[in-house]
């Protein structure tokens, strides 16, 4: 009752935030936490992270969102709720904690204005609502909490935890290790952050190593996004390398992914620099800054040290997500006072909105980003700079960490013997473990070539001798749509949901057996695209009738929605005045809901349909100026557009079936005709590209576990035989 009524001020205010941020949170839209349930698709189909597949994250920055989901049931708006009732915990509590933190160096007004300052910043309130980042936030800010105490065991602790969460607060060990000066503390320290990352890491190392590998070695090879280094290398998108590579990809381990795709300055999941020093520049540079950062930070200017420790290896970070502004802005906030506060707080706010809206639809722009970032990296620059001359003006001596006030003794000193027999041990075992998962494959198999088929027939592909948990990517590419399914027996293993012209997707064995890929050919080659948006509830054919095409839509009625079937034809062009679309159409049989004639629009990503009016003779049809759309939008809305294709769609409705007419389609522009090609071809060559990789299972499992067993106690011996040894020698020195 005391520590509340001596806080009463701040309580109240943040009484008040909460009440805020809550109705906030009830009306802001669900936006990436859709992204977040994608990810743990693979689980509620029965696959273990870390272990069947890897992520993107440590275990507390993943498995606390997994049990969200579970808990919601997979229900998108019910884990969107649970998702902000978390983060919003871990975001009140973190701005408690700031307040506390800046509270016991420069008192109640101080720690208020600090605490308000993250309270009130537009930018973390939206993105906390869809990020992991408040989580790793708190671990951080707990263990400036305790070393400000003077407390090395739970400093530790609350390191190793916000490390499993995020990897940034591992950098707190520097301002932690000038912080507490004496050799056991130091220990304390060191140890109980080691003790928990390995005790968190230590299931899933040993169920599979190589899965639990990747979700670190990941981001070593990832490309640069959205920093100044991102800019001079020519990379101007974001760092979602998923984009390229859906989640599926997991399945294998990262190093047999970096066997199947090769680096390109195109993909940034597997980036191939354009200038190839960089990265080993900005690791040097980066070093060095944290190594200057120790020399300079001292015992006393805890808030300082640690800022100026993230500070400057974030400046030479390759990357920088927009949500990361949820954790460097709280270390701004207790860092500095006065008018330099404000102007850095401001900076650094105005630069994460403008990275939030650059990414909202139709809104991207390569000179916006390239503004954004600059003004992100001055920011940064002048925070290093201001906390540098801060330290340098305390005239610090500077020193390496050294144990000499407590110094090992001779070789007959039992801890000293217990050391290194714990060292051997746990150094023999780890050498072990190496060899035996050299052993095993991480080769993947591959298969390739070309296949001929002709229209609405069947061809096989045999993957020999799968066994149990094989992992098959396929990637089959072809100049018709295809069905492709595998099966074994009467149950259907993997299937596409509608044709494809390009099929990559993956499939696990579930048995050691031989296993059929079969290909059908579901419709001709032709120069327009053909989408089946049927969704396996129907199915369209297109036969060539001399000049004119016979297109037909039939809906099987079991999911009680209509069916359509899409034709694209590609173009390149900037609509201008006279623009028109002309056809030639006649309504064969059947029941056609509706056919539309439409233009998609690369500059404003979207879609203008113009529906057409069937009959039962042939009939004309343009698209042009005085056209409108069903939502009233006249044609002149494009005019300046870049149009990238013609489409027309036939819809057809639940259980019924239709056959249309089709000729002479051209487009009119700037005074010119184009004729677009109808004619299409029954026979198409498929190219294959088939990859299988073993699943991982762990063989002598009692040495196994008896190996990993003496690497963490002969691990865990070592340190406490250090901490026993710096006790004793303590006593004996007071």
């Amino acid at each position: 009752m005391f520590w509340a009524e001596k806080h009463r001020k701040f309580l109240n205010i943040l009484l008040a935030y909460t009440i805020v941020l809550a109705l906030l949170y009830i009306i802001m839209p669900v936006t990436y936490e859709l992204s977040w349930l994608s990810y743990f698709e693979p689980v509620r189909n029965g696959y273990l992270p870390y272990v069947d597949f890897h992520v993107g994250y440590p275990p507390l920055g993943f498995l606390p969102f997994l049990g969200l989901a579970f808990l919601s049931n997979f229900d998108l708006m019910s884990y969107a709720i649970l998702m902000r009732i978390t983060n919003t915990f871990f975001l009140l509590v973190s701005v408690l904690l700031v307040y506390l933190a800046v509270y016991k160096v420069r008192g109640e007004r101080d720690a208020i204005l600090s605490a308000l300052m993250v309270m009130v910043s537009v930018s973390t309130i939206s993105y906390n609502r869809h990020s992991n980042e408040s989580i790793p936030l708190f671990f951080a800010l707990l263990a400036l909490h305790f070393m400000l105490d003077g407390k090395p065991r739970l400093t530790g602790l609350a390191i190793g935890l916000g490390a499993m969460a995020k990897i940034l607060p591992i950098l707190l060990i520097i301002p932690a290790m000038k912080r507490f000066k004496l050799a056991k503390e130091r220990v304390q320290l060191l140890g109980f952050s080691y003790v928990s990352i390995l005790l968190l890491n230590l299931p899933f190392m040993i169920a599979n190593p190589f899965m639990w590998l990747g979700a670190y070695l990941y981001h070593g090879i990832r490309g640069p996004w959205e920093t100044i280094w991102a800019i001079l290398e020519g990379w101007y998108g974001h760092g979602g390398a998923e984009a390229l590579h859906p989640y599926f990809e997991g399945f294998f381990t990262y190093m047999q992914l970096q066997g199947i795709y090769q680096p390109s300055p195109h993909d940034h999941a597997y980036y191939a620099w354009n200038y190839p020093w960089l990265p080993t520049l900005l690791f040097i540079l980066g070093g060095a800054m944290l190594l200057l950062s120790y020399y300079l930070i001292n015992e006393h200017d805890i808030l300082e040290g640690a800022a100026l420790t993230l500070f400057s290896f974030m400046f030479f970070s390759k990357g920088y997500s927009p949500q990361y502004v949820i954790f460097m802005l709280p270390f701004i906030a207790m860092a500095f006072e006065g008018t330099k506060r404000i102007c850095f707080w401001l900076m650094f706010e105005v630069g994460a909105i403008l990275q939030w809206i650059l990414w909202m639809p139709g809104i991207y722009s390569p000179s916006l980003l390239a503004f954004m970032v600059i003004l992100r990296t001055i920011t940064f620059a002048l925070v290093i700079i201001v906390l540098m001359m801060h330290f340098m003006r305390r005239q610090k001596v500077l020193k390496l960490p050294s144990f000499r006030s407590q110094s090992i003794g001779g070789l007959k000193d039992k801890f000293l013997a217990i050391f290194i027999v714990s060292i051997l041990i746990a150094g023999s075992s780890a050498y072990y473990l190496i060899d035996h998962y050299s052993q095993f494959p991480q080769t993947v198999q591959t298969y390739n070539g070309t296949i001929d088929i002709k229209l609405h027939e069947t061809v096989h592909l045999l993957l020999l001798k799968l066994t149990k948990g094989d992992r098959v990517m396929l990637n089959l590419t072809s100049t018709s749509p295809n069905n492709v399914f595998v099966s074994r027996g009467d149950d259907e293993v993997w299937a596409t949901k509608t044709p494809q012209y390009d099929v990559r997707d993956l499939f696990i064995s579930n048995e050691l057996a031989d296993y059929p890929l079969v290909i059908y050919m579901a419709y001709p080659v032709s120069y327009f695209k053909v989408i089946d948006e049927t969704r396996g509830d129907g199915r369209g054919e297109i036969k060539q009738m001399s000049k004119a095409l016979n297109v037909s839509v039939i809906d099987f009625g079991r999911d009680d929605s209509e069916s359509l079937l899409r034709l694209s034809w590609p173009v390149d062009l900037v609509v201008s005045d006279d623009f028109k679309v002309r056809m030639m159409v006649r309504h064969f049989s059947g029941h056609v809901n509706r056919t539309l004639l439409g233009v998609s629009s690369l500059t404003a990503n979207d879609v203008y349909d113009y529906e057409i009016f069937l009959s039962d003779e042939w009939r004309e049809f343009e698209m042009n100026s005085s056209s409108v759309t069903f939502d009233g939008r006249t044609f002149s809305y494009h005019k300046g557009d870049r149009i990238d294709a013609i489409n027309i769609v036939f819809v057809v409705e639940d259980g019924k079936n239709a056959s249309i007419g089709l000729k002479d389609l051209e487009v009119l522009n700037e005074g010119r005709t184009e004729k677009l090609d109808l004619e299409t071809e029954n026979k198409s060559q498929i190219s294959y590209n088939i990859y299988v990789a073993h699943k991982y299972s762990l063989t002598k499992p009692v040495i196994v576990y008896a190996l990993y067993s003496l690497l963490t106690l002969g691990t865990t011996t070592a340190w406490l035989s250090l901490y026993k040894k710096f006790e004793k020698s303590a006593k004996s020195l007071s």
